[in-house]
């Protein structure tokens, strides 16, 4: 079973534990008590881990190696339709998070986090403008008082 928590930030540090929402306002909940974060930096745990064994979180900046295609891959993890998906900086396009991370081929590299959207804003302007990535996290944000 997957482990439900979420992260947020809280001027610049990351908490970590569960999140719920209180007049308006956004907590972070863990066993030295609730600590009021950012809404817009808050993000779930994805279950799962990158090459470095970092916990890969919702809003996490993914670098997929080149796959059979030869094609390296820098995308956001977003929740999409019910699930995680890493979704292209350069094209839009969405990728299974189990498949980037869990069905890659022998001996392929695997993906690794390089930043997230919150602290790696050049990174992503490289591509897109950083309003449209908060755009593709707005309907999750919106919904995270009523999921928890």
């Amino acid at each position: 079973m997957r482990t439900i928590k979420y992260r947020g930030k809280q001027n610049d540090t990351w908490l970590y534990g569960y999140v719920f929402e209180k007049a308006g306002e956004y907590f972070i909940f863990d066993d030295k008590g609730q600590h009021e974060v950012n809404q817009e930096s808050i993000g779930q745990f994805t279950g799962i881990k990158d090459t470095n064994e970092k916990l890969v979180y919702e809003g996490d900046i993914i670098l997929i190696p080149p796959t059979n295609f030869n094609v390296e891959i820098i995308g956001v993890v977003v929740f999409y339709n019910a699930s995680f998906v890493v979704r292209s900086l350069s094209s839009g396009s969405n990728f299974s998070i189990d498949y980037v991370f869990r069905e890659r081929m022998p001996g392929k590299p695997n993906p690794q986090i390089i930043g997230n959207i919150f602290e790696s804003k050049e990174l992503i302007e490289k591509f897109i403008s950083y309003d449209e990535v908060k755009d593709w996290r707005s309907s999750c944000i919106s919904s995270l008082g009523q999921t928890t």
